[in-house]
């Protein structure tokens, strides 16, 4: 906690040197439409609704008989919990609390949890570089974020970047999972001459992660989950777009998707309580890309901030729902396990 408030504290400081406003400067609110909050809230919610619902897809293979109403709760606590906790600590959360039941391993969970970042990740980030290959950034990209020296024009690589580690990613997984016996020894057969501990660490990790692949042996599980995940995803998109129109910026649906790729990719670092800093530095930076400084201070700030208040707002209450579900008597009287 010391540790994440001292990031938090590093990035107030940062943005008070960078000339990039945490708050919106007056009047800029008022430039609002009155659609644009509750829009961008009811996307964000079903984001919520489809990244969370899909899990039941996700567990019914390793657990057929698992609770719906057990792993909703315990996926908007989860969820909630990777915002609010520091340095993505909450990361942790699904998998202690399905451990906790004993129906899903503690690995178990964190297989499944791994392999949903790696598809997640490979959509956004394949989401983004198509888009920005459809977007016209402004040139020359800048070397800098407001005064802060962070180059704008790297961003771009990164996408690709991020997209290729993405997609070697669940390669490996699919192998993994597809293929156990030649994946193990080729991954064996590489590492153990650098290092024999090395290599039964990676062979074990991914056999693990590739566990979490499960849902691809079904057919409705495996369409459940990637129709959710799509959902999901669209809904986050379509909100981004949403919301920086009705801020007044004039963005395309391509701009859009590439912005919220380069807040994905901002938020995957460890940082303070609430992503605060990593949030806000994720967003200006996409939308750096394609519009000058005037707007990122003016309607850019405003967007920064009902974003991430719009963020806080969705998670604080998927917390609350979480916890009363996760509390509530089960079917057969008294408390679920996990729970005092």
């Amino acid at each position: 906690m010391v540790v994440s408030l001292l990031i938090a504290g590093a990035f107030v400081w940062l943005f008070h040197r960078g000339g990039l406003p945490l708050l919106p400067p007056a009047g800029t609110m008022a430039m609002l439409q009155p659609w644009a909050i509750p829009a961008y809230a009811l996307l964000t919610l079903l984001a919520v609704f489809f990244r969370v619902h899909r899990w039941l897809a996700l567990l019914r293979p390793i657990a057929p008989d698992v609770s719906g109403r057990r792993v909703i709760g315990i996926g908007l606590v989860g969820i909630a919990a990777i915002m609010f906790a520091p340095l993505r600590m909450g990361e942790a959360a699904r998998p202690y609390l399905f451990g906790r039941d004993g129906k899903v391993s503690f690995f178990q969970a964190l297989g499944a949890a791994g392999a949903e970042r790696v598809v997640d990740g490979l959509l956004l980030t394949s989401v983004s570089a198509v888009a920005m290959a459809l977007s016209t950034p402004i040139a020359p990209l800048p070397n800098h974020l407001g005064t802060m020296p962070l180059p704008v024009s790297i961003i771009p690589r990164a996408i690709y970047l991020a997209c290729a580690v993405f997609a070697c990613a669940f390669l490996a997984l699919a192998v993994f999972y597809g293929a156990r016996g030649f994946a193990r020894r080729v991954t064996d057969g590489l590492l153990r001459p650098i290092s024999p501990g090395l290599a039964s660490f990676v062979t074990a990790t991914l056999e693990r992660l590739a566990d979490g692949l499960m849902v691809l042996g079904s057919p409705g599980n495996r369409w459940r989950f990637f129709s959710e995940t799509l959902s999901c995803w669209a809904c986050q998109f379509l909100s981004q777009w949403v919301l920086m129109r009705g801020c007044g910026i004039q963005g395309s649906f391509a701009e859009a998707c590439v912005s919220l790729g380069v807040l994905g990719l901002g938020v995957i670092v460890p940082a303070g309580p609430g992503l605060f800093g990593a949030f806000q530095i994720g967003t200006y930076s996409g939308l750096a890309l394609f519009f000058p400084l005037p707007i990122l201070v003016s309607s850019g700030a405003a967007m920064v901030f009902v974003s991430y208040a719009v963020q806080l707002v969705s998670m604080a209450l998927s917390l609350a729902l979480g916890l009363w579900l996760l509390a509530r008597p089960s079917p057969a009287g008294g408390r679920p396990r996990g729970l005092s």
